[in-house]
């Protein structure tokens, strides 16, 4: 077994590597532990695999805490985190506070980044639209989602949609047939035997007390006080805890409470998703970046930290709580259906940011040009320290020289 040192080392070496996203993370990972290091087998990664797909919040991460959690239990969980996530958290963070005290932004980089953003994220949401909307139901969600987001921008809206759609989930099992793609009775009928990880103990509910309890802590905390502290503290938890569908879900629900409430200019929480592309390990780490950027305490190092545990402390809460139960998990119905409505709902999350950036966009032929240009690049699988700089240099030329 390896020691925990060991296990922070080789996260450590992963976070300062793993470029491309959780879906390359995840590729990484299985070369690393199934294939070298051999701490599991195919099948074992198979079963994490399946159950990181399953719960909210950051599958890369939480697969490398599963993995930790299987060689070491809930230290080794805590410690593959931090070796994973230190690096691209304290780049961002040292990154926020270079901007801050020197300032890069003036319109024509803003309009440039905008473009490139808004084809990220209509990248993204073609990816979540292909996997997750499959029925007229998924695609109706969707677009009720997509609405009642542009219709009201009150912060709560997210958590009332999702879980309203959970709620809807249940009774449709309960009393509706819901239909399912083809694709997805495959992946059913491929389940395989988890008898080989850990099994449930009595005590393992503390972790669900535990995550109800912050929750409902920082909530209450933040309706009967006007403090910035509570405020983006639930923000960043409930951020953390309700992520379906991959890191980019992250964009529009931090957006909400941030952005439209005025705790950070547009401009700066664009630049640093942005710069969030170009960093080695979790997307979750644009919480560093903007937790510098949040008047939290006196200290932006404390605030960063403090932002990047709270996004992450749900995930911890998951999978301390499902690994020892979680083959009867995947194959609870009422769990199942409700992840597959809700996925399909996020991806209207996802619409609800595009169609503003759009309305701003279409006017300017240059910025249309530079979107699609990124759109195809990302199409094509052109690497990101190629396609971003590249771009910005020829929306600069476009715009100053001809």
């Amino acid at each position: 077994m390896p020691t925990l040192f060991e296990i922070f080392w080789i996260f450590l070496k992963l976070g300062c590597s793993s470029f491309g996203g959780p879906a390359a993370h995840l590729v990484y990972f299985k070369q690393v532990f199934v294939k070298k290091k051999h701490w599991l087998n195919e099948q074992q990664y198979a079963q994490l695999l399946a159950l990181t797909q399953l719960l909210p919040g950051p599958s890369s991460s939480q697969m490398g805490m599963a993995i930790g959690y299987l060689q070491h239990r809930h230290l080794g969980a805590i410690v593959a985190w931090i070796g994973f996530t230190f690096p691209s958290a304290l780049l961002m963070f040292g990154l926020a506070r270079f901007i801050q005290q020197h300032p890069v932004f003036n319109l024509t980089l803003f309009s440039t980044i905008h473009s490139i953003i808004l084809a990220i994220i209509v990248f993204a949401f073609l990816q979540m639209f292909k996997s997750y909307c499959k029925t007229k139901l998924h695609f109706a969600l969707m677009l009720v989602s997509t609405g009642l987001l542009l219709l009201f921008s009150n912060a709560w809206i997210q958590l009332v949609i999702i879980l309203g759609t959970g709620c809807l989930a249940v009774l449709m099992t309960r009393f509706v047939y819901i239909q399912k793609d083809s694709n997805d009775l495959a992946i059913e009928k491929q389940h395989i035997n988890f008898n080989t990880l850990p099994t449930a103990h009595r005590l393992h509910s503390i972790w669900l007390i535990g995550f109800i309890s912050i929750f409902f802590a920082l909530c209450l905390a933040m309706l009967f006080s006007n403090k910035l502290f509570f405020q983006a503290s639930f923000s960043f938890y409930k951020t953390g805890a309700l992520v379906f569908g991959g890191g980019h879900v992250v964009l529009p629900m931090l957006h909400q409470d941030l952005v439209n409430t005025g705790l950070i200019s547009k401009q700066d929480f664009e630049l640093g998703y942005t710069l969030a592309q170009f960093m080695p390990g979790p997307l979750f780490s644009f919480a560093s970046y903007l937790g510098a950027y949040l008047p939290l305490t006196a200290f932006p190092i404390v605030n960063a930290a403090i932002t990047t545990l709270l996004i992450f402390l749900p995930s911890f809460f998951f999978v301390f709580l499902a690994l020892p139960y979680w083959s009867k998990q995947l194959e609870n119905r009422y769990i199942e259906n409700s992840v597959m409505l809700i996925n399909a709902v996020v991806v209207g999350f996802i619409l609800s940011v595009i169609v503003p950036m759009l309305q701003k966009t279409m006017g300017n032929p240059l910025d249309i040009l530079t979107a699609c240009l990124m759109l195809l690049s990302l199409k094509l699988k052109i690497s990101i320290f190629i396609s971003i700089p590249s771009l910005l240099f020829i929306h600069y030329a476009l715009l100053n020289f001809i």
